[in-house]
């Protein structure tokens, strides 16, 4: 595996964790915790196949839990979240053959069969002025656990 395929996915990932944060349907609310409503939310990918083609897709299932109260002043607001993407329900939308899709879940890109789950836990939210700004955390993919910040573009 090469640091350029590595870094594609990890791209791609990234932009999923953006996807599921800004989903106002995918949260469900429960006592200043929150948990992705697996059932309402899409999570979707895009990599590049041969450094050329875009490839997109989706993972038909995830889930999580968001721990965030708006009401509290940032520095006190103790914000959290934890996303688990089930890497096995990939579903490419483009390069949509069965070739593909055993390239794709196989050890040149997401490799389920060794590596069932990515996922991404939060350390820091950021904030400028009482906004939100970005997430700091750790994204776990094909085994590799690297940190990553999140940037947040809308939150509401």
């Amino acid at each position: 595996m090469t640091a350029r395929k590595v870094g594609c996915r990890i791209v791609a990932v990234w932009q999923l964790i953006a996807i599921v944060w800004l989903s106002s349907s995918a949260i469900a609310h429960a006592n200043e915790h929150y948990r992705i409503d697996s059932h309402e939310t899409t999570t979707s990918y895009q990599t590049r196949y041969l450094g050329i083609f875009l490839v997109h897709g989706l993972f038909d299932r995830i889930t999580g839990v968001l721990r965030y109260d708006p009401a509290k002043p940032p520095a006190e607001r103790d914000a959290f979240i934890h996303v688990v993407i089930d890497a096995t329900t990939l579903r490419p939308t483009t390069f949509n053959s069965e070739t593909k899709r055993a390239m794709l879940r196989g050890p040149e890109f997401f490799n389920v069969e060794k590596y069932s789950t990515i996922e991404f836990v939060s350390s820091v939210f950021r904030f400028d002025d009482g906004k939100l700004i970005a997430i700091d955390g750790a994204l776990t993919l094909t085994g590799v656990t690297k940190p990553v910040t999140l940037m947040v573009n809308l939150f509401g």
